[in-house]
């Protein structure tokens, strides 16, 4: 068996549009991501698999789960199964592909079989998937994400064959069950070169596997595009892809990889106005997905910016640059903002921190290029440099939303790490200091709204 391998108030910068363009602009990116031309080559690795295990209760165990190899550890040397009887193998690492498998002829003479065998496949990302059964289930994203298939053999016993699970799984451990049978049953290691840390040798082998387990998520997502996901929702978005690429440089080093994902943007744009789509889509055909965030449209100019900086490759940028060259202002209030998922979190700050942060890249941008210094149009008659609005919005932050110490959101003054985490990379506080006082307050105080996401989380600790 076998594996295959996004007054100057808050609520101004709701009111505007910041990157648009024609539709024309963006036909031309097509050929850009002509399968035959731009689509990344897949990188496949065979995994046999074949080593068989149990799961026991482990109250010790984060998830209340842990594994032992099985009294009959290989699954060459295990008897048939019969209706109802399961084994769990374990791929050894995680993975992300399509699992094939061998089936072994029963010879008629021997026993007849007279029905098809069914056969139920259940793939785990962690114990908790392959130990505890899905039903009932009761969330709120679709059942179909469930990780199961059901396999129907109906000529098992003809002769041996090889059979290929068409839908791909993202997965370390697996569990087959049979429901009815026939009657028979490397990249660069991490380092720790910073004076200020003084780490345990036990610490550092903790942070060595988390790192470990980060780079084998990362291959995972890295397929024709960066997914959000291996196992689901499997769709590129802008925010996503900004973060998975810069781990991408220090890593994998797969820029090819980025470069199909910003075109892939480029050439799809939401609406009429040039609006980036907040994700897109490669299947059946490119086509871009259902909304448009603001924050993430905002990223893909700093998405672009570290893509030239780490490959040198102007050329793309300087061709995708065009795509933001009718900048007006950001897009209309009713827009989705999302910083962080949260329900309480107050975005004004955060929302404009993000802007700054974006005309800056702009500004940078342009410069690497040796382009003209950037302006952004505020309506058709009126315009004004990039510079000076970004430093207009700065001041108009810390009139407004910063106390001395901290950055509050809002009209009830709301603080949080999205706030915070944001003004500091905008370059809103005046000193190191002065940001190293607002993040270690805003992390250090329980009662503040926290993030919830790993995505926020890079950015408060970056």
């Amino acid at each position: 068996m076998e594996v295959g391998e996004k007054e100057f108030s808050a609520e101004w910068c709701r009111g505007r549009r910041i990157f648009a363009s024609s539709w024309a602009e963006h036909f031309r990116f097509w050929e850009k991501i002509a399968p035959t031309a731009a689509s990344p080559k897949l990188l496949e690795t065979r995994i046999p698999v074949s080593k068989v295990i149990v799961v026991e209760r482990d109250e010790l165990a984060v998830l209340g789960w842990s594994k032992k190899a099985a009294p009959v550890d290989r699954l060459e040397e295990l008897p048939l199964l019969s209706s109802g009887d399961q084994c769990i193998l374990d791929v050894g690492e995680h993975v992300t592909g399509y699992l094939e498998f061998g089936l072994a002829g029963l010879p008629h003479e021997i026993k007849p079989a007279d029905a098809p065998a069914r056969i139920k496949l259940t793939f785990g990302e962690v114990l908790n998937d392959v130990a505890e059964s899905f039903e009932p289930y009761n969330g709120f994203l679709s059942k179909s994400w469930l990780p199961e298939e059901t396999v129907v053999l109906q000529k098992p016993h003809y002769k041996p064959q090889k059979m290929r699970i068409a839908n791909r799984y993202a997965f370390r451990d697996m569990v087959a069950t049979a429901v009815s049978s026939v009657g028979q049953a490397n990249p660069c290691p991490l380092t720790f070169k910073s004076p200020a840390l003084n780490l345990t040798d036990e610490q550092k082998l903790k942070l060595r596997q988390i790192d470990d387990a980060a780079m084998v998520t990362l291959r995972d997502c890295m397929q024709t595009v960066y997914e959000d996901g291996s196992r689901r929702d499997q769709q590129l978005w802008i925010g996503d892809l900004r973060l998975q690429a810069l781990a991408s440089y220090a890593t994998y080093k797969d820029r090819d990889l980025v470069k199909q994902c910003l075109y892939l943007f480029a050439a799809m744009p939401f609406n009429a106005e040039g609006k980036l789509c907040a994700c897109a889509y490669e299947e059946p055909e490119p086509h871009t997905g259902r909304n448009s965030i603001m924050d993430y449209a905002l990223l893909y100019t700093c998405t672009l910016l570290d893509y030239v900086n780490d490959s040198g490759d102007t050329a793309t940028g300087d061709d995708l640059l065009k795509s933001l060259a009718s900048n007006s202002t950001s897009p209309p209030v009713d827009y989705w903002h999302f910083v962080e998922w949260h329900e309480k979190l107050e975005k004004s700050v955060a929302i404009q921190s993000i802007f700054i942060f974006a005309l800056k890249a702009l500004i940078d941008l342009a410069s690497v290029l040796g382009k003209p210094k950037p302006t952004i149009t505020l309506s058709e008659s009126s315009s004004i440099p990039a510079s000076e609005l970004a430093s207009k919005l700065r001041s108009a932050i810390r009139k407004t939303s910063f106390n001395g110490k901290v950055f509050l959101s809002g009209p009830d003054k709301q603080l949080s790490w999205a706030s915070n985490a944001w003004a500091v990379l905008a370059g809103v506080t005046d000193s190191e200091e002065e940001a190293q006082v607002a993040l270690r307050t805003a992390h250090g105080d329980q009662s503040i709204i926290q993030g919830n996401t790993p995505y926020l989380h890079h950015y408060l600790c970056c």
